[in-house]
């Protein structure tokens, strides 16, 4: 029984987790005059669930570090609050999808 309840979690936190990566996706902002390559907005990364169960949505090994930057702002840039606006806009769907999820592979 445990065995599965961790895979019925895992696959629930992994399904749900895609979703916020999607409206991550949506609320990324992008600077029309960088000519960087890779942009914030295209390199979301989902972590695996680890070992108390939790798993992490954010950006990539080539992006994370000016992530910050443009949430919080700087001298010469306002805050953006894109990421605290997805968590807020994502944790219901996040919610129902594993609540969904779980149900489903528990059998409930």
């Amino acid at each position: 029984m445990t065995k599965k309840e961790r895979t019925v979690r895992n696959r629930a936190l992994k399904t749900a987790a895609k979703a916020v990566a999607e409206k991550l996706k949506e609320n990324t902002p992008i600077d029309p005059n960088d000519n960087n390559e890779t942009h914030m907005k295209n390199d979301i990364a989902i972590s695996g669930v680890n070992q108390y169960g939790e798993i992490k949505v954010g950006y990539g090994k080539e992006t994370y570090w000016r992530a910050h930057f443009v949430e919080l702002g700087t001298i010469k840039q306002r805050p953006q609050h894109f990421i605290e606006r997805t968590e807020e806009e994502a944790r219901d769907e996040f919610l129902k999808i594993v609540q969904e999820e779980l149900r489903k592979g528990l059998g409930l």
